[in-house]
């Protein structure tokens, strides 16, 4: 009697969190579409394991108002000028002459992010009903970013006519670069991306709101910070997961097959990273001029300001949705699905003792919000399901992420993903 009104109160809870939408299985990161795809449901076989092969490319992202943007625009633009005034503010050397200071330098932020990886997944069953998972990555990528003069924009007491003043102002570019030790041109980096350990409670019913099968879960997470962090020393640098803050997750999962191969799912997931004080690379805060609600500062992976930070992650909201139908010819199947992932402002807090110079925390905390949105095509071939008796033969699985905007997608990398993978059920 006890575990019947145990196991009514987890359904009740899961449900709760399934209507209210909290669940899907996807990293916190922008730079990527760390997407974990559906299994292939076997009843009675609740353990899985899967290795999926990817790479990713991309060479734009989307800026606030969903317009196409270089990727390390996501921080917000670059104008040589506001890094000029922002070096002398905190008295630095600054090589760009006075006649150039007063006005604008706009460079556009062009360049790629490239990655090929290795993505695994375990499961196994505890318990009737309740499974436990770990999932994680190794990967590598290559990123750049080139800078190209905005001439059309460009405004200063020196008129700028000709491509020898640019030629002028790149040199000089690259020695204020240089004094804020940073090196740009290209960044490669390979590593582990962050662990993702959860335990997860299922159930299912068979033939109840005329459906052949519906299973649902809930699902408790914890994000350990295994991955690599961006460097910030390097601006084309990416992490690869939550840049090295621990976090944890709670989340819900429903399948609907309406028919024999026939189904539909929906996950729901919330997810916070926990706060974390670390060194960090910062904007100086700039008086905004006269009729005007904002400072024109340096982007924060230019910040002319080192120093000890606490960074506060907003919370992670994530919702994805799929169709899938298998058997379309013996053991082919296809899948359609669509995630949403939106992540709520940051909180920061200028750690430093007593600091000389004051941090222009709006910008830093208004370019950490971010949204994005992918679509995922899936074909996969089952070769067990044309068995008389499932064995252990593997599904093949290929997929290709799209990245989209058509809700609320905005500051996000726009990185497209292949991968090629394989998955048991036991």
């Amino acid at each position: 009697m006890l575990i019947r009104i145990y196991r009514f109160l987890i359904g009740i809870v899961g449900s709760a969190l399934l209507v209210h939408s909290v669940q899907a299985m996807v990293f916190d990161n922008r730079y990527f579409p760390l997407i974990q795809y559906p299994w292939i449901t076997v009843q009675c076989r609740e353990s899985h394991a899967s290795g999926d092969f990817f790479i990713t490319t991309a060479s734009r992202a989307a800026d606030v108002a969903e317009r196409d943007i270089g990727i390390a625009a996501i921080y917000g633009a670059f104008d040589q000028a506001a890094l000029a005034f922002s070096m002398q503010s905190v008295g630095l050397a600054n090589p760009l002459p006075p006649e150039f200071v007063d006005g604008e330098l706009p460079w556009l932020l062009h360049g790629k992010l490239q990655t090929q990886g290795f993505a695994f997944w375990y499961v196994q069953e505890l318990a009737p009903c309740f499974t436990a998972g770990i999932l994680g990555l190794v990967m590598r990528s290559n990123s750049t970013i080139d800078f190209k003069f905005d001439v059309v924009h460009a405004s200063s007491q020196m008129a700028i006519t000709d491509n020898s003043q640019v030629f002028f102002l790149d040199d000089i570019r690259r020695q204020m670069l240089a004094e804020l030790n940073l090196s740009c041109n290209h960044v490669h980096q390979h590593g582990f991306g962050d662990l993702e350990a959860y335990l997860r409670w299922s159930d299912y019913r068979s033939y109840i709101f005329k459906l052949r099968n519906l299973e649902y879960g809930l699902r408790l997470g914890l994000l350990i910070p295994t991955g690599v962090k961006k460097n910030i020393f390097e601006p084309a640098s990416v992490p690869f997961g939550g840049n090295g803050h621990w976090g944890a997750y709670i989340s819900g999962d429903m399948e609907f097959e309406v028919k024999e191969d026939w189904k539909f799912g929906v996950w729901l997931r919330l997810s916070k990273r926990f706060p974390r004080t670390s060194i960090q690379r910062m904007p100086l805060y700039v008086p905004p001029p006269n009729g005007k609600t904002e400072s024109n500062s340096e982007p924060q992976i230019f910040g002319v300001i080192t120093g000890p930070a606490l960074v506060d992650p907003g919370f992670t909201q994530v919702f994805a949705f799929y169709g899938e139908w298998e058997g379309l010819r013996e053991g082919f199947g296809v899948r359609l699905q669509y995630t949403l992932i939106n992540h709520d402002r940051d909180t920061w807090t200028d750690k430093r003792i007593n600091p000389p110079n004051k941090v222009n925390i709006k910008s830093l905390e208004n370019h950490s919000r971010w949204a994005s949105e992918y679509v995922t095509l899936t074909g996969f071939y089952d070769f067990d399901k044309t068995a008389q008796e499932r064995g252990h033969k593997p599904i093949v699985r290929a997929a290709w992420d799209i990245p989209f905007t058509l809700l609320v997608a905005h500051r996000f990398v726009k990185s497209f993903k292949i991968s090629l993978g394989l998955e048991f059920n036991f």
